[in-house]
């Protein structure tokens, strides 16, 4: 997590809430997790980082996981996207959706954390890329791991 991440405000809130709850309210007794893992699913639905220039925000079920870029996806982006990125590939999702509708600009460096990503879920799907976004994820993904 990054260092200004307040985890502990995020699991206080996902101790407090139901077990098997996500503290958004959603259920999530079907997905089979240990009490660990329901407990720090829960905390990472409520966590989503923005400032003045670029914002993600990941949405996660059982089965799936979306990854909302907006803004410019930089070097000062670049920390918080991999974190975020590392957190849903441990999450084990089948399908993960990374919409970029809104990204100004996309590095190659984090496009290369995405391809990177790619091969640990079955199904990598980049969400209306600019044609400059596209065409350059397509030179750094030469095994065609991602769906654009």
């Amino acid at each position: 997590m990054p260092d200004h991440f307040d985890t502990a405000s995020v699991e206080s809130e996902a101790a407090a809430a139901k077990p098997g709850t996500a503290v958004g309210g959603g259920e999530i007794d079907e997905v089979d997790l240990s009490e660990e893992e329901k407990r720090r699913f829960s905390a990472l639905v409520q966590w989503s980082y923005a400032d003045e220039y670029y914002a993600a925000e990941p949405i996660l079920s059982h089965e799936s996981a979306t990854l909302v870029l907006r803004g410019e996806i930089d070097a000062i982006a670049l920390p918080e996207v991999r974190s975020l990125l590392d957190i849903i590939v441990d999450g084990r999702p089948r399908r993960l959706a990374v919409d970029l509708a809104d990204a100004a600009f996309v590095s190659v460096s984090a496009m290369l954390c995405v391809v990177d990503a790619a091969r640990h879920i079955p199904e990598v799907v980049i969400e209306r890329p600019s044609a400059t976004v596209r065409r350059i994820f397509e030179l750094v993904d030469p095994d065609r791991r991602l769906k654009l």
